[in-house]
């Protein structure tokens, strides 16, 4: 499968789609439970609630970096 980091294996994709509903799922529940924004990503913290990640490498800056950025996203969506 092509994608931003080139061709994906089905590994790859499992991981990205685990990523996807864990991230989707962990902010609801944060949501839900009157969490702030600072408090869902700590809980959510990359190392910590997706441990399946590591190693994998993003296709631009830092992991940590991409991470936060897709939890605010989602958190900003989610407020909607």
């Amino acid at each position: 499968m092509p994608g931003h980091t080139g061709i994906m294996g089905r590994q790859d994709l499992e991981k990205r789609r685990d990523y996807d509903r864990d991230l989707l799922a962990g902010l609801v529940e944060a949501r839900t439970k009157g969490l702030s924004l600072e408090q869902a990503q700590a809980k959510l913290a990359l190392d910590q609630a997706f441990p399946y990640l590591s190693g994998v490498k993003p296709y631009r800056g830092s992991a940590q970096d991409q991470h936060a950025a897709n939890v605010a996203a989602v958190w900003r969506l989610l407020a909607q």
